[in-house]
């Protein structure tokens, strides 16, 4: 018994694992044939030295972060917070080192254009989301990587819905490496690396990812075009608004609703519980059994009478007529 309750633990355990790895239609992955192919061929200008340095994100809400720091350390942006003497960007400095802590508060995860907002504090930095009309086309995206591709100053990173590319749902960012014309699909390196490897994946799906809609925001998700400045010439966004608010907003609306349908279930059940005992008494006649003084009062179903049946105990019993 114990060694099938082991057996079941691991199945479990092995299917949320292959869950995990598990690719829409058209997905490669980097490290095979066909994934190599694509890359000898494609468009790759800057985005070598963006999958060199690609980062990990060391929280599950700082995908934003880790895309821009690894951004940042490919195209050498400066001035930079320095790690053991050397200048480069970590997750956990980036904010400081913009001066966009005060602003931006990444504990919910963050929006499209508060990782704009991050990185207009560096580079020149433009937000497309993909209902954007004129600008958030499939045709226009492509023309943004072609144009991204042949340039090593530049960068481009995405915020896209992960359902429609692994099994797994959720907002996510992470930057673009190549971008391949004879397949039409554009190498992904997604900054949860211990998840998932660099893949590459159909243009239209990708745009089917990013043309969803994020609840925090009240917009779609789209792409963020990256472009190196020289030092001292970086125009900072408006600070965009901080959905944490919305956030908390639609999770107290998810208690108050959880709180209701509770209360409605709890009435409902105590509501057939009184019906039930209602009916149970109508069934039931009262009388007094005849029994000694004190006994008190016992409940007779309706049709049966008090009777005296022999036996060598002469009890009491009931009889049914």
């Amino acid at each position: 018994m114990r060694r099938a309750m082991w057996i079941g633990a691991a199945v479990v355990l092995l299917s949320f694992a292959a869950a995990d790895s598990t690719y829409t239609p058209g997905v490669v992955d980097l490290d095979t044939e066909d994934g190599t192919e694509r890359l000898q061929r494609s468009a790759t200008e800057g985005g070598i030295a963006v999958l060199a340095r690609l980062e990990t994100q060391t929280q599950q809400s700082w995908c934003g972060l880790a895309t821009i720091c690894t951004v940042f350390n490919a195209l050498h942006i400066t001035p930079a917070p320095e790690l053991h003497g050397l200048p480069w960007w970590t997750q956990e400095s980036l904010l400081e080192a913009t001066g966009t802590e005060a602003d931006v508060h990444p504990q919910m995860g963050l929006t499209l254009d508060q990782v704009s907002y991050i990185a207009s504090y560096r580079m020149a930095s433009q937000a497309v989301h993909a209902s954007d009309e004129g600008r958030g086309s499939v045709s226009q995206l492509r023309e943004d990587l072609i144009a991204v591709f042949q340039n090593s100053s530049r960068a481009i990173t995405v915020n896209f819905d992960r359902l429609f590319i692994t099994s797994k749902s959720g907002g996510h960012h992470s930057p673009l490496c190549a971008y391949d014309s004879v397949s039409d699909s554009v190498l992904l390196a997604d900054v949860t690396r211990y998840k998932f490897p660099p893949m590459w994946v159909p243009l239209e799906t990708l745009h089917a990812a990013v043309n969803t809609p994020d609840s925090a925001s009240g917009l779609n998700r789209g792409w963020l075009l990256l472009s190196m400045l020289p030092d001292g010439q970086a125009q900072p966004l408006p600070t965009p608004e901080d959905p944490i608010w919305n956030i908390a907003i639609m999770a107290a609306a998810a208690a108050l609703a959880v709180f209701v349908v509770g209360a409605c279930c709890g009435g409902c059940i105590a509501c057939l519980m009184r019906r039930r005992s209602a009916r149970l008494k109508d069934n039931l006649d009262p009388e007094l059994t005849g029994l000694g003084k004190g006994d008190g009062v016992q409940l007779l179903p309706k049709g049966w009478k008090v009777g005296k049946v022999a036996s060598p105990l002469d009890a009491d019993r009931f009889i049914g007529v």
